[in-house]
């Protein structure tokens, strides 16, 4: 059976799902945004697709059935069923509720106040709605829903940053809080004197019902919406120009030149694309922006405005103006990408470049950390 993560399953806390409307309502966003903070569900059977109910189904049987605590199951599986063998409640909204403790930070949920939902964007099936700051800003963080049998079910939480500004920095380093668990101290307050499973069954997991590939199946989709919705509030569509989110788009477009179906190197269209990006990063430069996610990009155009051999106009100019983009993000890798002598090629650089988001240590048990996302409202 394909095991899917507990961490795609956050949200919604008593709100059915949708009839059968073109989009997500207003009113299912807002409960999914109050039950990421709350760490709290209802009936998940009414309102989580297939994949997340079939995560929490699993994650119960680990509860109840899982006889080898210590080496069978994660870490993140044990904290949720370390709390869930302790209060000897197995009910889907209690594995829902353990599940949420333990994965997701209350940095992350104490920043959700502060972020308000634009309008979904459907592509087939699937709708991506994306999560703005006060101030406007998109940083690439949302939420995912499913339609399943005319209706729309909800799916995961994405907290993963791409992109920010000065402005919206602060918030940014709670919404992508991870969450890093010491192992010594954390199996001290959480996994001593674990109780044994319940109902001790070392084959639980042939027994248990496969929950699909509807989350799989429905990826491209979703992945189709996030980017039009890059699209859409880059262009002002429905709210106001988010200088962060042409900063994402214009990676999408430099990125996509690495997919099976790109334009040939070089070609029409090749250059279309890049000069596309290329305004995008000249409408965002006046804004503060963090420009270390994209630092890499920009010296591969940089270099390419220095190269004979690129096919874009050649301008020194514009070439330095990128290169002191990337330096202003202080990463001694960036700074060392720039010093390098190496010439350009068509191939693109590593995304490897992420935000460096800050930890939160935690304790299965600590009641103050369940608690703090709950009182931040």
């Amino acid at each position: 059976m394909k095991r899917v993560a507990i961490a795609v399953l956050w949200g919604l806390s008593g709100v059915a799902a949708a009839a059968a409307p073109g989009a997500p309502s207003f009113q299912q966003v807002e409960a999914v945004r109050i039950a990421l903070i709350e760490c709290r569900l209802t009936d998940p059977a009414e309102v989580l697709d297939q994949a997340a109910l079939g995560s929490l189904a699993e994650l119960r049987a680990m509860a109840m059935h899982e006889p080898d605590f210590w080496s069978a199951l994660a870490t993140t599986e044990m904290a949720a069923v370390a709390v869930l063998r302790s209060a000897s409640r197995f009910e889907m909204s209690d594995v829902y509720a353990a599940a949420c403790t333990a994965e997701q930070t209350a940095g992350m949920r104490s920043a959700l106040p502060r972020m308000r939902a634009a309008d979904p964007v459907v592509v087939r099936d699937a709708a991506w709605v994306p999560f703005l700051t006060a101030g406007g800003e998109y940083l690439g963080v949302g939420l995912g829903f499913a339609r399943q049998n005319g209706a729309w079910r909800w799916s995961f939480w994405e907290n993963h940053v791409l992109a920010r500004s000065a402005d919206s920095h602060a918030l940014s380093m709670q919404v992508g809080m991870l969450l890093d668990v010491d192992d010594d101290d954390f199996a001290a307050s959480c996994f001593t004197d674990v109780r044994p499973a319940p109902e001790p069954d070392s084959e639980w997991e042939k027994r248990l019902a496969d929950g699909g590939d509807a989350y799989d199946d429905a990826s491209n989709a979703l992945g189709a919406a996030q980017r039009l919705a890059a699209l859409r509030l880059a262009e002002g569509r429905g709210e106001p120009p988010s200088a962060t989110a042409k900063v994402i788009l214009a990676e999408i477009l430099l990125r996509s030149l690495d997919f099976a179906n790109a334009p040939p190197a070089g070609s029409a269209q090749w250059r279309r694309r890049i000069e596309r990006s290329e305004r995008l990063l000249a409408d965002a430069r006046p804004a503060p922006i963090d420009w270390l996610r994209m630092a890499p990009l920009l010296v591969w155009l940089a270099r390419a405005h220095e190269s004979p051999i690129s096919g874009l106009p050649f301008d020194p100019r514009l070439a330095n103006a990128y290169l002191n983009l990337a330096a202003s993000s202080n990463d001694a890798g960036v700074l060392e990408m720039i010093a390098s002598p190496e010439p350009w090629t068509t191939e693109l650089p590593s995304d490897s470049f992420h935000f460096e988001m800050p930890s939160e240590a935690t304790a299965c048990n600590d009641p103050a950390r369940n608690s703090r996302g709950a009182a931040s409202r």
